[in-house]
């Protein structure tokens, strides 16, 4: 092993933990990103379908 090799596993050894934190971070922050996207986009879906059909109500009259 050389002398790169083991200052490279030492300087990985430390980064590792930091980028396993920012990973599940970034993956909590991207769950409740794309659960709000979904909620947003379920509640545009209803209101389309709702003006649809508000739409559809006013023209059988």
């Amino acid at each position: 092993m050389s002398k790169l090799d083991r200052w490279w596993l030492s300087e990985y050894k430390e980064v590792v933990p930091m980028v396993a934190l920012l990973k599940s971070l970034e993956r909590r922050r991207l769950m409740i990103t794309i659960s709000t996207m979904l909620q947003f986009g379920l509640f545009l879906i209803a209101l389309i379908g709702l003006v649809i059909k508000l739409i559809e109500l006013s023209n059988k009259k």
